[in-house]
C-alpha cells in the first residue's frame, strides 16, 4: 500500500517538474531577443502621420472586420471623426458581427467571396482590417 502511495507521489512530482521546465522554456523565450526584434521605446515621442491622398480625390477606406468592427460600428465612428476634423473619405463597411478574418479569407464563403470581388473590384486607398 505505501509503495502505491510512493509511486503515486513520484508521478505527481514528475509532473509538476515537466510542468514547471515547460513554463521556464516558454517564459525563457521571452527572456531572449530570438528574432531580432527591436525592443519598443514607450518614452518615444509620436508623431502623427496623415496620408497624402492625391489632390481633388477623396481617400476610398474599407473596413473589413469581426464583431468589435461591427458593434462598435468603427467605420461609422471613423467617418464621422474624419468629417469633424474636416476631413473627406468614402468609407465602406465590409464587417460581421461573427466573422473572422479566416472566414474572410475564404473564398467559398458568402463573405469571403463579396471581400475577394470588392477588393479586386475597386481601387482603395486603405484596407483596415
Amino acid at each position: 500500500m505505501e509503495r502505491e502511495g510512493c509511486s503515486f507521489k513520484k508521478k505527481t512530482f514528475a509532473a509538476f517538474a515537466w510542468m514547471v521546465a515547460m513554463a521556464l522554456i516558454v517564459s525563457g523565450c521571452s527572456l531572449f531577443n530570438l528574432g531580432g526584434a527591436e525592443a519598443m521605446d514607450f518614452d518615444a515621442k509620436m508623431e502623427l502621420k496623415v496620408p497624402n491622398p492625391v489632390p481633388g480625390e477623396t481617400p476610398k477606406i474599407l473596413f473589413v472586420g469581426n464583431s468589435h468592427t461591427f458593434t462598435n460600428d468603427l467605420p461609422g465612428t471613423f467617418y464621422a471623426l474624419a468629417a469633424e476634423l474636416g476631413y473627406e473619405a468614402d468609407v465602406y463597411d465590409l464587417t460581421e458581427g461573427y466573422y473572422t478574418l479566416e472566414n474572410f479569407a475564404d473564398p467559398e464563403d458568402e463573405l469571403g467571396s463579396a471581400l475577394d470581388l470588392t477588393l479586386s473590384s475597386e481601387p482603395w486607398n486603405f484596407v483596415v482590417l
